[in-house]
């Protein structure tokens, strides 16, 4: 009688982890990812009412009467411009590209994050140069006592923060309905 041999295969060598976990896209814990949600929607938010403070303010300016209450206005809104807006829309992206690069949706994956980011950069862009120069030029002729901005430059700040409210409401209206699907870069191989 002879004993039966058994053979054993060889186990199924895995993947270096190494190199699985450096091909994998690193991800935010559940409580780091909830801490990083909280501070995007905090700067946001407040990045949106800078936004409307600016709105109210230029409306404000535009239509007083009253020539101290026109250089209180444009002096308020070029500190909102200069020293507020900045930072806030600047934390704004800093916890959305956290974010992004911290979930499964990426900063290049989906076109709904893509558009999100054009949208933030455009407000940015038009909300430290075209509103800078434009509230230079305000605050300058209300502090000589001018009662009506020539120009039409406070017509121009408060269509701008209007545009600006626009934007950021649809950029807030895109992340809650995530539309477009993925991205070229996105799609699965």
């Amino acid at each position: 009688m002879s004993t039966p041999t058994i053979t054993r295969e060889p186990a199924p060598v895995a993947a270096a982890p190494e190199r699985v976990a450096a091909n994998r896209p690193r991800r935010l814990s559940p409580r780091a990812r909830k801490l990083a949600l909280t501070a995007h929607i905090v700067t946001s938010v407040g990045w949106l009412g800078i936004v409307v403070a600016m709105l109210v303010l230029g409306v404000t300016a535009a239509t007083a009467a009253d020539p101290a209450v026109i250089r209180a206005g444009f002096t308020l809104m070029d500190l909102f411009g200069s020293r507020i807006f900045p930072p806030a829309a600047l934390a704004s992206l800093a916890t959305g590209i956290i974010l992004s690069l911290g979930t499964k949706w990426g900063l290049l994956r989906y076109r709904w994050v893509v558009v999100k980011l054009v949208l933030t950069f455009a407000v940015i862009a038009t909300g430290t140069q075209l509103t800078g120069r434009l509230l230079d030029q305000a605050t300058t002729a209300s502090a000589a006592g001018v009662r009506s901005v020539p120009g039409g430059v406070a017509a121009a700040l408060i269509a701008g923060s209007v545009m600006h409210l626009l934007l950021l409401g649809a950029a807030t209206a895109i992340s809650v309905y995530k539309p477009w699907g993925r991205t070229r870069r996105g799609s699965p191989l």
